[in-house]
């Protein structure tokens, strides 16, 4: 289904790095073809979800709950993923996504809200291995173990766990 540029209608624009909340969000993506040894791939997406009101009263006092809500249905929607679709294809199967954001298991409370979505857009889709980001994550992590480890002061030798030597006062190399 295409957005009818002509029909206003309100829109909910999401990027799936970015929660409506703010914080750092993530989609993942099964993949037919293992990557890095595992079946799904962090997805990078952005577009939109036109929707109408079917319940001005309700959709008046619950609203603000509408870009959550549907974040988490799309979440859903690409951590099922379209069947036999790779990631670079989503953008040609916006249909597909729509019908999954219309039956998965958050659409009565989408409903709840007074609205109903018409439409899935997606502007841009790319995807990062998931081995990659933990392995990132794990050398952060064990850099920052090694940072805060005893050391040896260069100017006197004594042992210090802090970022100044105790004795002489010098910064931690």
């Amino acid at each position: 289904m295409k957005m009818d540029k002509e029909v206003r209608m309100p829109v909910f624009d999401f990027n799936s790095d970015i929660e409506p909340s703010g914080k750092k969000g993530s989609f993942t993506y099964p993949v037919s073809v293992p990557v890095d040894g595992l079946p799904f791939v962090k997805l990078h997406v952005t577009g939109q979800v036109a929707y109408e009101i079917t319940d001005p009263m309700r959709n008046n006092a619950v609203g603000a709950r509408i870009p959550q809500t549907l974040y988490l249905a799309l979440k859903e929607v690409f951590l099922k993923g379209v069947p036999g679709v790779d990631p670079r294809e989503i953008p040609m199967h916006e249909a597909d996504l729509f019908n999954m954001l219309r039956q998965g298991t958050l659409s009565p409370m989408i409903e709840n809200l007074g609205i109903r979505p018409v439409a899935v857009k997606i502007n841009s889709v790319s995807t990062e291995s998931m081995m990659r980001l933990f392995m990132e994550a794990q050398q952060r992590a064990q850099a920052q173990q090694a940072d805060t480890g005893p050391w040896s002061c260069p100017n006197c030798g004594a042992q210090n766990k802090g970022r100044f030597c105790e004795y002489c006062g010098s910064p931690k190399p």
